[in-house]
């Protein structure tokens, strides 16, 4: 087969997969988290449009420049599988659907602003971050406090115009703090986390507003990460190497490429295949009892090992140098499945957790709207973009939930409230 006409073929399934799943979260008959939506978007861009990219622009890629058919086949089938066992999952919705009341609401308001609060306080008072365990709360539950207070903005539950001021200013505070410390992610986290919300409220206007900011974000980020890098007197990375040239920063075509190198997930599932297990046996399953390990906290066993499955997996592969131990490559699921399990055990392991996510969501589905938007922020949105491996991204869930729950449940006790009928 013609490899671009390949590429076409895929990049067109993603996108029809992608208008199924909008339309279907739009109607909000199952849920109204656009998980879904998000999802088949990741993948159109990080398993299509970026390997096409990296198919044109070669040059810096440090992986195959194509596909095999059956990889694409494999591809899809394993997002298809993922999606239809999500849905599946929310057929029946929950038969306990709390409704909003005075006091879940100002419960929601109470939580999210001590979410968001500690966000900016992990910026200023950098000794939190040496705290065992209390560092792996603060990205969910500063995401969870951008939910409820965007929603409570948006449908004007706030208390008044000052809160709905003071969360603005402080919004873009933590914002600002993400953007100068050289790292984007948690900047284009909280803006899809405001995207799901006004994907949830039907603001359409705002979230093409929020679309355009998350997309000027993702094409800025080598220049960040290099102005930073600058800032700072590190390297700046420039054509595969070190320079400290201020023009390397603005390189437009050169930070494509370097995107893509760390984006193209079809080309590096590629790789994962052409070497496994021809020259690198399969890891059986290994790399998933990290899972069981992440969900101890490091407070309790202070001697947990470190994660560095992203290090070993890179120069393993080749993709990172062999005396390079402290680089990590992040390891997408699909991948990560497939080089424990081979294809057919990958396309059952994708299916499993889309039928464990759909489970979550259905579950989150019984709380009231305010609190199911937090706790979908805090758990569920973050995962539609499965880059890094699956112990990394879900291993202190069920610890988050706990928290959460106990947090809305404590305030409920103890903020004053008029219950709707």
């Amino acid at each position: 087969m013609d490899y671009p006409l390949l590429l076409v073929g895929l990049i067109l399934a993603q996108a029809a997969i992608l208008a199924i799943c909008v339309t279907v979260d739009q109607g909000q008959k199952l849920t109204t988290i656009p998980f879904a939506s998000l999802l088949a978007l990741d993948n159109l861009f990080f398993w299509g449009i970026f390997p096409a990219i990296g198919y044109l622009r070669p040059k810096l890629l440090d992986l195959p420049a194509t596909m095999a058919p059956s990889t694409a086949i494999f591809i899809l089938t394993a997002q298809v599988g993922f999606l239809l066992a999500y849905y599946a999952a929310l057929v029946r919705p929950s038969s306990i659907i709390r409704r909003d009341d005075d006091t879940s609401i100002k419960a929601a308001r109470i939580v999210g602003w001590c979410g968001l609060l500690m966000g900016i306080a992990f910026h200023l008072i950098p000794a939190l971050s040496t705290l065992p365990s209390i560092p792996q709360l603060n990205r969910p539950l500063w995401l969870m406090g951008v939910g409820i207070l965007t929603f409570a903005l948006i449908t004007r539950r706030m208390a008044n115009r000052l809160e709905e001021a003071l969360f603005v200013v402080v919004l873009m505070i933590k914002l600002g703090f993400e953007l100068t410390s050289g790292f984007s992610s948690y900047f284009i986290n909280a803006c899809f986390v405001i995207i799901a919300v006004l994907f949830v409220t039907r603001r359409w206007a705002a979230l093409l507003i929020g679309a355009g900011l998350v997309a000027l974000t993702l094409a800025s980020y080598v220049p960040i990460k290099k102005t930073y890098n600058w800032i700072k007197g590190y390297e700046v990375f420039f054509a595969g190497g070190p320079t400290s040239s201020v023009s390397s920063m603005f390189h437009p075509a050169t930070n494509l490429d370097l995107i893509t190198r760390r984006s193209a997930q079809s080309l590096l599932l590629e790789k994962v295949i052409q070497k496994t297990p021809s020259e690198i046996p399969y890891w059986e399953g290994s790399t998933l009892k990290g899972v069981l390990i992440n969900i101890i906290p490091r407070a309790i066993w202070k001697e947990k090992p470190e994660e560095k499955l992203g290090n070993t997996f890179g120069r393993t592969y080749g993709i990172l140098f062999d005396h390079d131990k402290t680089t990590s490559w992040n390891i997408p699921w699909l991948v990560e499945f497939y080089m424990n399990f081979g294809k057919t055990g990958a396309v059952l392991c994708m299916t499993l957790a889309g039928a464990m996510i759909g489970g979550l969501v259905r579950l989150i589905g019984s709380w009231p709207p305010t609190q199911r938007v937090g706790l979908a922020s805090a758990l569920v949105i973050p995962l539609f973009h499965p880059e890094s491996n699956v112990s990394l991204m879900v291993g202190s869930h069920v610890w988050i939930f706990l928290v959460l729950a106990v947090a809305f449940a404590l305030c409920q006790r103890i903020v004053p409230g008029r219950k709707k009928p």
